[in-house]
């Protein structure tokens, strides 16, 4: 392992043309940056309708900022959209994947968009003179690039990495949501490679970046991605068992009281500092997401393949599995009576505020289970497309009722609603507030406490205090 610090490059520095294959999430928001950071990105996007969105400035996902930063980026002429084609990279020298690694039904890599995206590079590099640097950003299993990505670029191309071109992996640390701050301020670039002609590549399109730059092997790479998101499954499932034995015990204990009793313990602090893992040690409804479920899985595909025990692993995807469960169950216990057959308005479908993501959404596995009750749900999310929701609820989504309005949302609660499940805030308070004003019997269920300290009203419920 091997540390870096920053230099700053030459004011008259040319920077290179860099090529980003797959305009997703972690694609496009590397796409950006590195615009923004006076690099000519050439963006490679194989779905015509969502490249044609795109070059319009229309962002496929939600996140706070992206269109606008989108826009500018193009406007500036420093980001281009192109097909998914090896003449689109033009002269790049070094080429980002950063396409999508979707798990199949057995919870394994589904291969396919990569083994797409490598093939076409595969071909390409086939027939081209010059050293071309491929690094993967994509999240994959650990061996991976040492593995099926070298020999399916080696076997296409009929060239030798090291030899003929470079390989390495460079994972993404990007939140869902807040993606674009978390690479303009990120806090590591992480860099695996046994080419040190790659290393210097990657390193000289980070110099600017003010952080530590960690050398590794390609698996070691690997690991640190899933290992990073892992310890965050595991401190959530931490909190939500802590969460269980407090309800259980029904003397209207506090949460919040005892998380900070254990995090004044120094260790749990930075110079005086909360650490910002503590928000992961907060109850809610389960993780859910494209990201925390899958590597999750991943990795237990990955021990078991190999012959190796991992019962805490285990053990956090059962648990998260029975959370959902766990917190219907406690709705019941407090409205005293099922909720089976009830009018409920249901706030936030994507996994987690200021995203359009429903993969293992908690909010859309708790609309399945409300409908498997016999409810009339009506949800609200104003991220989330109707057709999304419907793609992937299926059967179920036959006579979805996605609210479009607030003005919809506060007419279903004051005239048809029993109940309000909010998985995580999609109103500002001062809606909600007027909702239970007008409608003080109307109850409503605040699944991560998200207004735990500022709401009082009797028929006001947090999941923890």
């Amino acid at each position: 392992m091997k540390r870096t610090t920053t230099i700053m490059p030459s004011s008259n520095k040319v920077l290179p043309t860099i090529a980003i294959i797959g305009a997703g999430h972690v694609g496009l928001t590397t796409a950006i940056v590195l615009a923004e950071r006076g690099f000519r990105v050439r963006c490679l996007e194989i779905d015509s309708v969502k490249r044609s969105h795109i070059q319009s400035g229309q962002v496929p996902f939600a996140e706070e900022g992206m269109a606008t930063a989108l826009q500018s980026a193009i406007k500036s002429e420093h980001l281009t959209i192109h097909p998914s084609q090896w003449a689109c990279i033009g002269k790049s020298s070094l080429v980002f994947v950063c396409v999508d690694t979707p798990q199949n039904e057995e919870g394994q890599l589904d291969k396919g968009p990569i083994t797409t995206a490598l093939s076409m590079i595969g071909a390409g590099l086939k027939h081209h003179a010059g050293w071309v640097d491929i690094i993967v950003r994509s999240t994959v299993p650990p061996g991976s690039t040492k593995g099926f990505i070298t020999e399916t670029l080696e076997a296409i191309s009929s060239k030798k990495v090291g030899k003929d071109f470079g390989l390495g992996c460079n994972p993404e640390f990007l939140r869902e949501g807040q993606g674009l701050e978390d690479l303009r301020q990120a806090d590591r670039i992480v860099v695996g490679s046994e080419v040190a002609q790659t290393i210097d590549h990657i390193l000289s399109v980070y110099n600017t970046w003010d952080c530590t730059k960690l050398q590794v092997q390609p698996s070691e790479a690997e690991l640190i991605k899933y290992m990073s998101n892992l310890s965050l499954t595991v401190l959530m499932t931490y909190a939500n068992e802590w969460n269980r034995i407090l309800l259980s015990l029904g003397e209207n204990l506090s949460f919040s009281n005892v998380l900070e009793g254990m995090q004044l313990d120094h260790r749990w602090n930075s110079n005086n500092k909360k650490l910002g893992l503590m928000d992961y040690l907060l109850p809610g409804p389960g993780f859910g997401g494209s990201c925390l479920p899958k590597d999750l899985n991943a990795i237990r595909q990955l021990a078991r393949k190999k012959g190796v025990s991992t019962p805490l692993f285990d053990a956090v995807a059962t648990s998260n599995t029975n959370q959902l469960e766990e917190a219907y169950l406690w709705m019941e216990s407090c409205l005293q009576k099922s909720l089976k057959d009830l009018n409920v308005l249901l706030l936030g479908m994507s996994h987690k505020t200021n995203t359009s993501t429903l993969t293992q959404s908690p909010g859309l596995l708790l609309y399945k289970r409300l409908l498997a009750d016999g409810c009339n749900v009506a949800a609200y999310d104003p991220n989330v497309e109707k057709d999304a929701i419907k793609k992937m609820a299926g059967a179920q989504s036959t006579d979805l009722s996605l609210i479009q309005s607030l003005e919809a949302l506060r007419d279903f609660a004051l005239s048809e609603a029993d109940v309000v499940i909010m998985v995580h805030p999609t109103l500002s308070i001062n809606d909600c507030l007027h909702i239970l004003r007008a409608k003080p019997s109307l109850p409503i269920f605040d699944l991560r406490g998200s207004w735990r300290h500022d709401i009082t009203l009797p028929n006001y419920f947090s999941f923890f205090l």
